[in-house]
């Protein structure tokens, strides 16, 4: 968690203004008349969020935020958003806002479904023509992630997820953290 409490109410402040404009961009995007502003302005979001949060160690938020940019960002270079896109992103949406509500609460944030990761990666998958998977064929990228990082597995691990801890960066001043915002925008 956040130690700094000017930094964590600029962040949720930051957020909840760009997250309050996501799901409308997302019914812009079924919308066949939209001119690629609806799906600017969903890779914009996830990717500033995406920032942000890994700039204050936000762990959790940064790996949906992560995968959401991703097919974003597919969806921006020409591909049509198919249902399935529609769908995990609407799911994505749902898990961002949890996950901000939490953070805004004192609570520990939640880590994104699998389901809704899995689905995530499949639609970038099917927007690259690769092969998809299922939950049960998921690789564990958290895992995979904490061992590129030196972060104990095991219990150490699990103590230190049930204790909410999202990183053990160091939480950055709020100078450090206006100059991100700012050049952000």
């Amino acid at each position: 968690m956040i130690d700094d409490p000017e930094l964590l109410e600029d962040f949720l402040t930051e957020a909840g203004e760009l997250t309050v404009g996501l799901g409308p961009a997302l019914m812009e995007l079924t919308n066949p008349d939209d001119d690629g502003h609806a799906i600017n302005a969903l890779f914009r979001t996830f990717h500033t969020l995406k920032g942000s949060a890994g700039f204050l160690g936000l762990d959790r938020i940064v790996s949906v935020c992560h995968v959401s940019e991703d097919l974003c960002s597919l969806l921006r270079n020409g591909e049509d958003a198919r249902p399935e896109d529609i769908d995990a992103l609407s799911a994505a949406i749902d898990v961002v806002e949890e996950q901000m509500a939490c953070l805004q609460h004192g609570d520990e944030i939640p880590v994104a479904p699998e389901n809704v990761l899995v689905a995530l990666r499949n639609c970038v998958a099917a927007e690259r023509g690769e092969a998809v998977a299922t939950v049960e064929e998921e690789v564990d990228f958290e895992a995979i992630l904490d061992a590129a990082h030196g972060v104990a597995s095991g219990a150490q691990n699990e103590a230190s997820a049930g204790s909410g801890a999202e990183s053990a960066a160091p939480d950055p001043d709020a100078d450090e953290f206006e100059a991100l915002l700012d050049a952000m925008h």
